[in-house]
């Protein structure tokens, strides 16, 4: 009474959505991007405010 397990083999397709299912879940759940994303945001507004400023 033996089992014989059978394995599909997922398509290239179903396993890039694996994978970056996986690599995005990774990056929002990194207190470091939220980071990178903060100094992104901060320095661009920095920079047109201090080239406005008049003399």
């Amino acid at each position: 009474m033996t089992r014989e397990l059978k394995f599909r083999n997922p398509s290239f397709a179903q396993r890039i959505k694996g994978m970056l299912g996986v690599d995005f879940y990774r990056l929002f759940h990194t207190p470091m991007f939220y980071i990178f994303l903060c100094v992104a945001a901060i320095i661009p507004a920095m920079v047109s405010a201090m080239t406005m400023m008049p003399d």
